[in-house]
């Protein structure tokens, strides 16, 4: 467990390159799994950030810590879904990870995955009742990231799943403004065809038809 200047020990490193048989044979000598780096990295998500599905499956069968966070709160769960690595999420979510747990922003997998727009980890955390409104310290909810983003699949699997539609962040603009102010049309009708209140306001009194306009974006009027 004798750790590099930067805390990474044999064994992380071992996972971070993928080396499946090495961390077999670590693990084999016990090698402390849930021992972390200086940014508070684990094997675990570590491994998890680079989609090694298979050196996953050995770290969850030596008992690692699934919900053990880095120093930003991320945990292997949040990582998998930032970086889209779906079968990891899915071991993950089989070994009970806590879906729910946010990062130090208040960000959690859901919200991160709808960021990136990795669909296939939105579908899974929906699948293991993922709280869809639940928002980061900003106020901002997983449906409305998505439209900021303009990841249209993202979102019509939120609405989907009931996502609140006229929740609005701190500043008080709602995922409607949000996606007129970006000019991601195609949100800007699944959020229409949901039922999105048109005329509601943001904290400066700002609505949908007047960011659009004011910001020349002509498909979203």
């Amino acid at each position: 467990d004798q750790a590099l200047n930067d805390g990474r020990t044999a064994l992380i490193v071992a996972c971070q390159e993928g080396h499946g048989k090495c961390v077999q044979l670590l693990l084999g000598a016990h090698a402390a799994v849930g021992q972390a780096d200086n940014n508070g990295g684990t094997a675990l998500i570590v491994a998890c950030s680079q989609g090694h599905g298979e050196i996953v499956m050995l770290l969850l069968g030596a008992h690692a810590a699934v919900d053990q966070a880095d120093n930003n709160g991320h945990t292997a769960l949040t990582i998998a879904c930032q970086e889209g690595h779906s079968e990891c999420a899915q071991l993950l979510l089989g070994a009970h990870a806590a879906v729910d747990q946010a990062c130090n922003d208040g960000c959690t997998a859901l919200y991160i995955a709808c960021h990136r727009g990795q669909s296939e980890c939105v579908q899974l955390l929906l699948g293991a009742h993922a709280a869809v409104d639940q928002a980061s310290n900003k106020g901002r909810t997983a449906l409305y990231i998505a439209c900021h983003q303009g990841h249209s699949e993202c979102a019509q699997l939120l609405l989907g799943a009931h996502a609140a539609i006229d929740q609005a962040d701190n500043n008080g603009t709602t995922a409607l403004l949000i996606a007129c102010s970006q000019g991601h049309s195609e949100c800007v009708q699944l959020l229409l065809g949901a039922h999105a209140a048109v005329d509601q306001a943001d904290n400066e009194g700002i609505m949908a038809l007047m960011v659009a306009c004011s910001k020349g974006h002509s498909e979203c009027v």
